[in-house]
């Protein structure tokens, strides 16, 4: 039997680089189906493009390059998601 929850579930995927976390988080909300879930991507808070951050040295982890300034700004983008 499937436990129910009162609350949201955050399920976090990480990998390297082209290691299939968009193809495996697009399987995961279709399974769950898009009333249950919402996905959003991190490579969506990259202020310069991959190209930029190349030429002039900036690295994906390093947060000065992106558009995130702390955690509540992830809290802000889920708790306006349509189901967080």
């Amino acid at each position: 039997m499937v436990k129910r929850t009162e609350h949201p579930i955050i399920l976090g995927i990480v990998g390297d680089s082209a290691s299939g976390k968009t193809t495996l988080s697009a399987g995961v909300a279709q399974i769950l189906g898009a009333d249950h879930c919402t996905v959003f991507c991190t490579d969506d808070y990259h202020r310069y493009e991959r190209s930029y951050r190349a030429k002039h040295g900036l690295s994906a982890l390093d947060p000065a390059p992106t558009t995130l300034t702390s955690s509540s700004s992830i809290y802000g983008c889920c708790a306006k998601a349509s189901r967080c």
